[in-house]
């Protein structure tokens, strides 16, 4: 990934790559869910927490020695299932189908492909009666390999855990990259039963920045899809970017260029949109945002509200001074009201918005950072104070 952040915490639509991974197997039914993690990535520790067990791979030797830092005790007697944590794209449904082949075929492991002429990732290569023979890795691959070949290893195992136990330490090294490749044991464990799973993408591990941008867009695909047949209309499902935290109400619109981020709670009959941005935000029912509007963390919107064109809204825990494009300098004005099609209704008490200055700059305005105006002794003339509109305002009737 070229990055100093941990590969499983990087995000995929708000949510990081190793809890998509998480939530798939603990919906699919699994218990006692333990992730080997390097130790000096701490910060997959602390984003873990509690939430499951961390097992600690003090040098990297690949995915059978990852498997071998748990103690053989708690692989006995148990069904193990084994998944990457790059593979934030499996379902709890691809899940649950190989554990089931795996509890009717009775055999010691399990395994999951697919076919797809253009990946190229572990190839599985079968004996002339069909079955499984072995699992070539990436690196390893021949050229006869990589042309006739396009059965690929997904990553997702269920075995026996006695029988995994017993067959850790016959793994060896001896390939190109010099490391302990769980797919080795399948020259030892036999028989073993490969299910195909019909979608291609569920494969896909993410390995690279160009695999995470592809990754993102297809599990935005998928959000997307939800929330449509939840009873939200998407008016432009390709540029529209929904986190996976975000809830919204019936018979919501969304219109095209809309983000919305983090923990934001839409209600129903919303319009959202054009062009707006909503992070941690909360929105009332039959209230409407946009075109061109922000809504920054914090912000709550009671029902019935309208936020009309080129508006932010925010929390700020003081008010502070900042530049407006006339080069005057003003201060941040509290919101506590915003404007409706019925009148006047209460936002929230502790926004804040950009102010913007209509006239000319004034003495007075290029002053005030350096204190109070004094009056002149040349003049009695005072000078005039610039206009300020909160943005909230901007284009409306008054």
């Amino acid at each position: 990934m070229r990055s100093r952040t941990p590969k499983v915490l990087h995000p995929l639509c708000g949510r990081p790559m190793v809890d998509w991974v998480l939530e798939t197997v603990k919906e699919a039914g699994v218990k006692d869910v333990k992730v080997i993690a390097n130790p000096h990535h701490a910060d997959v520790a602390a984003h873990l927490d509690a939430r499951v067990e961390l097992i600690y791979q003090r040098e990297p030797k690949g995915t059978a020695h990852a498997l071998r830092q748990i103690p053989e005790g708690e692989l006995r007697g148990r069904q193990v299932l084994v998944v990457n944590g790059d593979s934030p794209l499996l379902t709890a449904a691809s899940v649950l189908k190989v554990i089931h082949a795996h509890q009717e075929q009775a055999k010691p492991a399990t395994i999951a492909s697919v076919e797809d002429p253009t990946r190229d990732d572990g190839r599985i290569i079968r004996a002339a009666d069909g079955s499984l023979e072995k699992i070539v890795e990436r690196k390893d691959a021949t050229s006869a390999m990589r042309r006739q070949v396009h059965e690929f290893n997904v990553g997702l195992y269920c075995f026996d855990g006695s029988r995994l136990a017993g067959e850790l330490e016959k793994v060896g090294d001896d390939n190109k990259a010099r490391e302990f490749y769980l797919t080795e044991i399948f020259l030892h464990l036999r028989p073993v039963t490969v299910v195909k799973l019909d979608d291609p993408d569920e494969a896909m591990g993410v390995k690279d920045r160009v695999r995470l941008a592809k990754a993102t867009d297809i599990l935005r695909r998928r959000l997307l899809e939800q929330h449509m047949l939840s009873g939200v209309t998407i008016v432009d499902p390709d540029n529209t970017f929904i986190d996976a935290a975000v809830s919204i109400g019936q018979d919501t619109v969304i219109e095209p260029f809309t983000i919305i981020k983090g923990d934001t709670q839409i209600g129903s009959e919303c319009r959202i949109g054009p062009h707006v941005y909503i992070e941690d935000a909360r929105i009332g029912d039959r209230s409407d945002c946009g075109p061109f509007a922000k809504l920054r963390p914090g912000t709550e919107l009671a029902e019935d509200v309208h936020i009309g064109s080129f508006a932010e809204l925010g929390t700020w825990a003081t008010p502070t001074w900042a530049w407006t494009p006339t080069s005057a300098r003003v201060r941040l004005r509290p919101i506590s009201t915003a404007r409706t099609r019925t009148g006047l209704r209460s936002v929230t008490a502790h926004s804040w918005a950009w102010t913007r200055c209509w006239s000319r700059p004034s003495n007075l305005a290029r002053n005030r950072a350096r204190g109070p105006a004094r009056s002149s002794p040349r003049t009695s003339r005072t000078a005039r104070q610039p206009s300020v509109f909160p943005l909230g305002w901007y284009g409306e009737s008054q």
